[in-house]
């Protein structure tokens, strides 16, 4: 039989639900005549029925089969009982929940199946996960997926951080809650490990990353040997590169559940202020106020912080020829002045992170606390701070 492209709800809202989502998904990649596609991230909703009940984790899997509407029913029902699921009133609580939506565009009516389900374009916790996995996709006698979305509020909807599952990411597991989380921003000075977090967070969560192109600047190089006589064409072509970035985010799907950036448009003049005369930066004042209208916002800020000889050894550990130039005293003004841009920064909620001894790239449990305060960071200021012992001073003192 042809592979048909099939599309799965899973809940569950009984002991370890998470955990019982996971594993379901990890068992549809098992099963006969079966391949797990992709899965959606996780979704905590409350239950449709007895509000006496825990909230409902939910997920979408698409999955590649061979088998029939009918049989792959029964095949979903057989997973059910290996989790003990027990008969139940409707809408009550269970182990695990199940339901065929999808069968490629069939229409499928019987006294034991129907396709597309009933629930696929009334309920946001299967439509927002659905979204996140195709929301281009036709459902049969509704429409797409997008269109129905306009229709059906998030409500309630809340989601989880962190994939369902470990085929698509080591951040699997760690189950952060955060509403709408949108726009993630990566900062701080250069050789701090930004654009290394930025990667992890968007494997993390399946999602668009925007990393700033320093390799494309034809400027920088000559800038690390001539501060001066780059300065002026270095920051253009930064600005120029950025905005047009931004722009692209602006524009870009507005189902993409996350995003993950390693520059902070608002922080590209902090740079300009440094290197740039008097003449120039009114100049370059101008030019950044005329690009720099109506820019995305970033949801959550983290600003990440380490000692200034911590920053040269990591530099030079990089390799990167042009680098190695740098002044140690540029590198302790830049600091400066973030940490000056920073204590008076107040458009999103700032994650202040200590990055001095933790390694949020190779270990495991370091990158999940992080993901721990990004998760409590809602609103104002959070300071994580995993070595107390290590303080950063600054000019203006200790950070």
């Amino acid at each position: 039989m042809t592979e048909v492209i099939a599309y799965i709800g899973l809940g569950s809202n009984l002991d370890n639900p998470q955990a019982q989502v996971n594993r379901a998904l990890t068992e549809l990649d098992n099963l006969q005549g079966c391949r797990l596609c992709q899965a959606s991230s996780l979704y905590a909703s409350p239950p449709m029925g007895p509000a006496d009940q825990p909230d409902y984790i939910n997920a979408v899997a698409e999955i590649g089969t061979q088998l029939t509407a009918e049989s792959l029913l029964e095949q979903l029902q057989i997973l059910e009982a290996k989790h003990d699921r027990k008969p139940t009133h409707r809408w009550g609580p269970r182990t695990l929940d199940l339901d065929l939506l999808l069968y490629g565009d069939a229409v499928i009516e019987t006294h034991q199946l129907s396709v597309p389900h009933p629930g696929v374009s009334k309920r946001p916790f299967v439509l927002y996960p659905l979204a996140e996995l195709n929301s281009r996709l036709m459902v049969p006698g509704a429409g797409r997926v997008e269109s129905l979305l306009l229709d059906c509020p998030r409500a309630s909807l809340m989601k989880i951080f962190g994939p369902t599952n470990a085929r698509y990411s080591r951040g699997q597991g760690i189950g952060l809650k955060m509403e709408n989380p949108g726009f993630i921003v990566v900062e701080g000075p250069i050789g701090v490990g930004k654009t290394s977090l930025a990667k992890r967070l968007a494997e993390t969560f399946g999602s668009e990353l925007l990393l700033e192109g320093a390799a494309d600047n034809p400027f920088l190089e000559r800038f690390y040997r001539n501060p001066r006589a780059a300065a002026m064409q270095t920051q253009l072509f930064f600005l120029l590169q950025r905005t047009q970035q931004m722009q692209e985010l602006r524009q870009s799907d507005m189902f993409e559940p996350v995003r993950v950036s390693d520059f902070l448009m608002d922080k590209d003049a902090l740079f300009a202020e440094l290197t740039l005369d008097r003449e120039e930066l009114k100049l370059y004042q101008q030019v950044y106020s005329h690009l720099t209208t109506d820019m995305p916002k970033p949801d959550l800020v983290v600003y990440l912080q380490a000692p200034v000889d911590v920053l040269l050894k990591r530099i030079g550990k990089r390799g990167v020829a042009y680098e190695r130039s740098m002044e140690p005293a540029y590198l302790r003004s830049l600091c400066d002045a973030y940490t000056r841009f920073f204590h008076y920064y107040d458009e999103a909620p700032l994650l202040i992170v200590n990055a001095a001894e933790i390694n949020l790239v190779d270990s495991d449990s370091d990158y999940e606390s992080l993901l721990e305060q990004m998760a409590l960071t809602t609103s104002g200021r959070r300071y994580f701070n995993p070595m107390p012992g290590t303080l950063i001073t600054t000019a203006g003192g200790t950070a």
